[in-house]
């Protein structure tokens, strides 16, 4: 609750504490700003399209019920596509929002990270698994503060 009002689904709470509390720490950008779009598209990107296309990839290969080795295929290929999108948001920048790390590579990193967990490599794509790796690295990823 914010203020009595419910605040719920985790990418909403997500991006409601990057606007209230990682601005003064320099992890989410300021409002009215170009980055701040693009944090908003970016983790949304995340936990809406990527999300949904690892969600078909699981359900095609670990539920009896549902495998599918045309639709494991289909969705590898569309997990691949959306990877090469963020390769090249990541071709000249090291982080997602430029030279800093911010809560968009935690959220983005996150889904993407879990996403190899069942399939989705990224091994075909440098750059991604160049900032996962850098991200994976962090001290607060390997629960270590």
């Amino acid at each position: 609750m914010v203020d009595g009002t419910p605040l719920f689904e985790g990418l909403a709470i997500l991006q409601w504490l990057g606007a209230q509390h990682g601005v003064a720490q320099g992890v989410w950008p300021q409002d009215g700003t170009p980055e701040r779009l693009q944090a908003l598209s970016w983790t949304t990107w995340a936990y809406v399209t990527y999300a949904a296309l690892l969600n078909r990839l699981w359900l095609a290969t670990r539920d009896e019920a549902l495998r599918s080795h045309e639709h494991a295929a289909a969705a590898l290929a569309g997990v691949n596509e959306l990877l090469d999108l963020l390769e090249t948001r990541l071709a000249d920048r090291p982080w997602m929002l430029g030279e800093a790390y911010s809560l968009v590579d935690l959220v983005v990193g996150s889904v993407v990270g879990y996403g190899v967990y069942f399939g989705a490599d990224v091994e075909a794509h440098p750059q991604v698994k160049q900032w996962l790796g850098r991200l994976q690295a962090r001290p607060a990823m390997q629960g270590e503060v």
